[in-house]
């Protein structure tokens, strides 16, 4: 058997994966149901974790001996909008234009989850070494918010030591570092009064502003901090503000607003910097302006983190992907993924998949088929491996 040949059934699914529309703001369950029911038919059966709302969820599948030390393909489920995004075909609809295919998640990272089904049936049919585990999560798109929940009932259930594989688009490169990244919104509570008065009111902007310049100041400062990994780059930890809202009118003193922004650090430093730096800032102008009224305020709210992912020179999973690859060489990725979860949890952890991530995010997204081909290759070494 080669790559070529699980082809056909590798697009099949894909091409039913993104037409489910799971954008973050939407329901992942048909996407889940609709994997439930394709293990079902092939006798592996799964277990599905959801939120605390029951509107979505996470799904974890497991083929091959009850207990031992396995191999975890994890993926996440959600998509990005593709709201005022022109794009050329339908999203949700699979388009092979020449040698690649265009839809909302092909790249990141349904292409991985296709691949991952047309391959376990083979492994649930064969005897394994070692067990193999599914892992299917929600909202990582919004700051990684189902996959917490589903490691902790991975170690309730499954035997420590697991090699983790988080599926996202590397180009079927192996890396095994990335920075982290955390989200905020910072809402400012000021007092509304007619600009001609300025002394009989707190300006919630004004306030934004030396707030906002604040963390300009540091994103500059940040840039001396460089990474110890040479791969990285930027090989500094960023800062941005992402939106601002607020005000009503130029002649009135804006009694409110509120803005997001974020923080992406390199893996050896230290996450709690800005946010704390930023937070002594806050509470200083905070006690400023409730001289002028005791209901202003100034509050931030964390939205989401992901933690680095942080090379170690042992690391099992590395060391298993890229035998299967027949390559000898790893890198490092600016953007987060699930990794650091699994990492933190004490899984051995590296990121390869398929696909690009400059495609992700992007109208017109895509992924080629030599991608495929190399990840189907990947997964049929994968088997043959774990095989007795």
């Amino acid at each position: 058997m080669t790559g070529n040949q699980k082809l056909p059934l590798i697009i099949e699914i894909l091409e039913k994966l993104v037409s489910i529309n799971t954008v973050s703001d939407n329901s992942n369950l048909p996407f889940i149901d609709f994997v439930r029911s394709y293990l079902e038919k092939n006798n592996i059966q799964s277990k599905i974790y959801y939120n605390r709302e029951g509107d979505k969820a996470n799904l974890l599948a497991s083929v091959g001996p009850a207990t031992g030390r396995g191999i975890i393909l994890s993926a996440h489920t959600d998509v990005v909008p593709v709201k005022d995004q022109s794009w050329s075909s339908d999203p949700f609809k699979l388009s092979q234009r020449e040698d690649r295919f265009y839809a909302r998640g092909t790249a990141d990272m349904k292409c991985f989850i296709a691949v991952a089904l047309a391959y376990l049936p083979i492994l649930s049919a064969s005897p394994l070494l070692r067990p193999v585990h599914l892992a299917l999560t929600f909202d990582e798109e919004l700051g990684c918010l189902g996959v917490p929940l589903l490691i902790d009932e991975m170690k309730k259930q499954l035997d420590p030591g697991q090699t983790v594989i988080v599926g996202e688009p590397t180009n079927m490169k192996v890396a095994d570092v990335h920075n982290g990244a955390q989200s905020f919104e910072t809402v400012i509570q000021g007092l509304e009064a007619h600009s001609s008065k300025p002394h009989l009111g707190c300006s919630a902007i004004f306030v934004a502003a030396k707030l906002v310049n604040f963390l300009n100041s540091l994103a500059g400062d940040l840039k001396q901090d460089v990474s110890l990994c040479k791969e990285l780059y930027p090989p500094f930890s960023s800062i941005n503000v992402g939106s601002i809202e607020g005000g009503t009118a130029s002649n009135i003193i804006p009694g409110k607003c509120r803005f997001s922004w974020g923080v992406r650090s390199i893996p050896e430093s230290d996450e709690s910097a800005v946010p704390s730096s930023f937070g002594k800032l806050a509470s200083g102008l905070e006690r400023e302006m409730k001289k002028i009224d005791e209901h202003c305020s100034i509050k931030t709210e964390r939205l989401g983190r992901i933690p680095a992912l942080n090379r170690q020179k042992n690391n099992n999973s590395r060391d298993l992907c890229l035998e299967l690859l027949d390559d000898n060489s790893f890198i490092a990725i600016p953007f987060g993924t699930e990794g650091g979860y699994f990492q933190k949890a004490g899984y051995s952890t590296v990121i390869c998949g398929p696909g690009s991530i400059e495609q992700a995010h992007k109208p017109n997204e895509f992924i080629s088929l030599s991608q495929v081909i190399k990840c189907s290759e990947f997964f049929m070494r994968l088997v043959n491996k774990v095989l007795n």
